[in-house]
C-alpha cells in the first residue's frame, strides 16, 4: 500500500507501508492492504505505520493535526493542517505547551475568557507530538 501524508506546505510522508492506524473522526483506524474504500475525517493524534517489504524498515509515526484521510485502490492519502515524524519532534518544546494547556485549562475556573476548547485542543495537540515522539508525557 502507497502512503502519502500531505500538508499544505508540503508532502511530508511517501512511502510503501503494510499497514496504517489513523485517528479518524469515529475513533481509530486501522487500514491493511484490500481495504474498502473510505473516506473520513482526521483528528487531532498519531498516525503510525508498518513499512513494506522484506527489508522492512519496521515502524514510525507522525502527530498530525486535524483534516481528512481518503483509501482507494491500496493507497491511503491523509490531508492535515500539519504533520511531524516523531524523530522531529521538539519534546522540550511539546512538553511546554503540555503544561501551558493544563494550565490555561486550570485557570478557566476563574477566568471566563479563557477559551477552554482552545485550551483542549492544545493539551491534545502536545500529547499527540510527544506519543509520536515516544516521550508520552516526559519520559
Amino acid at each position: 500500500m502507497q502512503l502519502r501524508i500531505v500538508t499544505p506546505r508540503a508532502k511530508e510522508v511517501s512511502e510503501e507501508i503494510s499497514s496504517v492506524t489513523l485517528p479518524g473522526g469515529m475513533g481509530e483506524v486501522t487500514i491493511l492492504p484490500g481495504h474498502a474504500a473510505l473516506m473520513s475525517t482526521l483528528e487531532v493524534g498519531v498516525v503510525s505505520f508498518s513499512f513494506a517489504g522484506v527489508q522492512s524498515k519496521g515502524q514510525s509515526s507522525v502527530a498530525v493535526n486535524r483534516g481528512f484521510f481518503e483509501v482507494l485502490d491500496d493507497s491511503v492519502t491523509v490531508l492535515t493542517e500539519t504533520a511531524e515524524r516523531g524523530g522531529s519532534v521538539d519534546v522540550e518544546r511539546a512538553q511546554r505547551a503540555l503544561v501551558r494547556g493544563r494550565d490555561r485549562l486550570e485557570q478557566s475556573n476563574k477566568d471566563p475568557n479563557i477559551d477552554v476548547a482552545r485550551a483542549e485542543y492544545a493539551i491534545r495537540r502536545a500529547l499527540s507530538r510527544l506519543s509520536a515522539a515516544g516521550a508520552g508525557e516526559g519520559k
